[in-house]
């Protein structure tokens, strides 16, 4: 699965990973996130970086739009330098799962999604 949140869209994303972690059931998972500031605004790093270690995420991906030294400032820019990973697991039926601004930016990723 694709998880796709910016700033605390991200939130309901924990819980799932929490749950996940202990269930036997084993997926291949992905974490996209955004937010403004790595050090300022990255509320869940160490958790999510903890499930990225312990391989209930297999990638966790990240842009900063505020930070000078961030090669991808929003999601749309993680999805575009990603796009051939993320359109294989589409292609193998992997669903897409995006948390916070339904109305804005859904639709922005998904325009990503289907550019590439």
């Amino acid at each position: 699965m694709v998880m796709i949140g910016a700033g605390t869209g991200v939130a309901p994303f924990l819980g799932f990973l929490d749950h996940l972690a202990k269930s036997a059931v084993k997926t291949r998972a992905v974490l996209i996130t955004g937010n403004r500031y790595k050090e300022l605004d990255s509320i869940y790093l160490k958790e999510f970086t903890e499930h990225h270690s312990n391989d209930t995420i297999q990638s966790y991906l990240t842009a900063h739009s505020r930070d000078e030294n961030s090669t991808c400032k929003y999601v749309q820019d993680v999805i575009k330098q990603h796009t051939q990973d993320l359109v294989g697991y589409l292609d193998e039926g992997i669903g897409v799962y995006v948390c916070g601004d339904a109305k804005g930016l859904s639709v922005v990723y998904m325009r990503c999604f289907v550019v590439c």
